[in-house]
């Protein structure tokens, strides 16, 4: 009974933040349209609420068709596809995938890819792997595949790991968040990351340390998606820490685990370091993000609190619990500072804060928000956990 109030009490929190991320986005985007942007705004999050309610109490017998959620899928992505050719990114104020272009433009001609200047201004942030990854879709010339990509990983991923009823909830509140029409229209790359990054981590928690393959592949796989976002660093950070403490993996294991990760991660860095040594030395995505995001001091005390978060973790399948609020923590935190800097009207109406941010912990919540005391299948191998009354 316990874990039951627990597991909803998890619920409602990580769905009230999902309503804050979508009600941030409708609000602010809507006031630049309508007069009418809190009313419009406050009847679109009670919308979804409403929805949320009734997709706990709905267990209609359509839902646990595969081809009836895949046909709404499908039909979702064809939106996406035709809008794309009437939403000309040119025109947006979001620049990820002019970074991306600028970037293998800069490349292509012989020059240091992180001096690229986006067409407004903005220098590269991300890794080396997350260009890597961009540069099929750069050069279909529509970034705006990838985005959509990463939303269908999502969908594909939530009918594999929750319940039919909840998988289909999940689904209409993924496809009716304003966030996430905002991230594929605006060719926004943050989703993506975040997404195959949880996904990781969900596999993660069952990889199979004493098999060789599992072995490899995972911490090879773990080194080229760390080198696309710092900030999974920290849940790399929490997932080790709780494995030595919790003794799971053998400790030379687990150490040549990480060294494995860092390797790769320093790897892709190997091209840049051979050919532009003095200009990376001069520019790179780590003193770039440390300009725009955290100080280095404040990134050591995130580093810290993940340590901590994986010594106090208990169980293995808390492990997604742990990493999603360490992610709220540090986007919070930015949040916090960009309003420190700029104020709260200029930081939110002006772009001092860039929202999209918000969506690396999207995932996380949304997962958090449908997944059920009888259906958790994280850090086991594969079986579905029964709790106990």
């Amino acid at each position: 009974m316990l874990h039951a109030n627990t597991t909803k009490i998890r619920q409602i929190i990580a769905f009230s933040l999902l309503i804050l991320i979508n009600f941030l986005f409708a609000f602010k985007y809507l006031a630049r349209s309508t007069d009418h942007f809190f009313i419009l705004s406050t009847c679109y999050i009670s919308i979804l609420i409403i929805l949320f309610i009734l997709s706990k109490r709905i267990d209609l017998k359509l839902f646990r068709s595969n081809i009836f959620f895949y046909s709404i899928v499908f039909l979702y992505a064809l939106i996406h596809i035709f809008l794309f050719h009437f939403i000309k990114v040119e025109t947006l104020n979001v620049d990820r995938w002019s970074v991306i272009s600028s970037f293998w433009e800069q490349a292509f001609n012989g020059q240091y890819p992180y001096n690229a200047q986006s067409h407004m201004g903005n220098y590269p942030a991300p890794l080396p792997f997350y260009f890597v990854m961009a540069l099929p879709f750069n050069l279909i010339g529509e970034i705006g595949y990838l985005s959509l990509a990463g939303i269908l990983i999502l969908a594909i991923f939530i009918r594999k790991n929750l319940s039919p009823q909840n998988s289909m909830g999940a689904l209409v509140i993924l496809f009716l968040s304003v966030s996430v029409f905002w991230e594929i229209s605006t060719r926004s790359t943050i989703l993506i990351n975040s997404i195959l990054f949880f996904a990781y981590l969900f596999w993660l928690a069952k990889v199979n340390f004493e098999n060789t393959k599992q072995y490899w592949l995972s911490a090879i796989i773990g080194g080229l998606l760390l080198s696309t976002r710092t900030i999974f660093a920290l849940a790399l950070v929490i997932y080790v820490v709780y494995l030595f403490k919790s003794k799971e993996v053998r400790f030379k294991k687990l150490i040549i685990w990480s060294l494995i990760i860092v390797s790769v991660l320093l790897l892709t860095f190997v091209p840049l370091l051979v050919f532009y040594t003095p200009e990376f030395l001069i520019r790179n995505p780590f003193n770039v993000q440390t300009d725009h995001l955290f100080p280095f001091n404040i990134s050591l005390i995130f580093i810290a609190l993940s340590m901590i978060a994986g010594f106090i973790c208990s169980q293995k399948r808390k492990l997604l619990y742990y990493i999603g609020s360490m992610l709220v923590l540090v986007i919070g935190s930015y949040f916090w500072l960009c309003i420190q800097k700029y104020g709260f009207s200029d930081a939110y109406f002006k772009s001092g804060i860039d929202l999209s941010y918000m969506l690396f912990v999207f995932p996380f919540l949304l997962y958090f928000s449908f997944s059920s005391n009888n259906r958790l299948t994280y850090g086991d191998t594969g079986q579905s956990i029964k709790h106990k009354k």
